[in-house]
């Protein structure tokens, strides 16, 4: 949908320019909230919005099985809208249902760097040892 591919395109502008700030959330005590039953998340981020609202980025692994009866791994990154003042799901984008899957896993890394400072501390490595 394209309103779908349009939002996304909103929250990597958002973090990109600093006006969306993303935090870790703890997997552990929100398990089975915003994602899927068998979905196991390695690693989520939220973002609250005005009305209390949070969107959450994360990446997850299922295990399944093809009809051979071989067990196989699939990724991937979803975009969770949940209920105010939770984070019980309201409505999910997966990359699977955009027209460029890539976009939700180039968000997820550019939230995954802005959340660990990275940049802060690749700065202070190459000034320290560069200049």
């Amino acid at each position: 949908m394209a309103k779908d591919k349009v939002f996304v395109e909103a929250l990597h502008q958002g973090t990109t320019n600093g006006e969306i700030q993303w935090k870790e959330l703890n997997i552990s005590f929100y398990k089975g909230y915003f994602s899927d039953p068998g979905e196991s998340v390695e690693i989520a981020f939220f973002y609250e919005g005005e009305n209390k609202e949070k969107i959450v980025v994360y990446r997850s692994k299922m295990y399944l099985t093809d009809e051979y009866g071989d067990e196989y791994e699939r990724s991937n990154v979803h975009v969770a809208i949940t209920k105010p003042h939770s984070f019980k799901q309201a409505f999910k984008i997966s990359d699977s249902d955009l027209d460029n899957p890539s976009s939700l896993w180039t968000l997820i890394k550019i939230i995954q760097r802005q959340a660990s400072r990275a940049d802060d501390i690749m700065d202070s490595i190459i000034n320290k040892f560069l200049e």
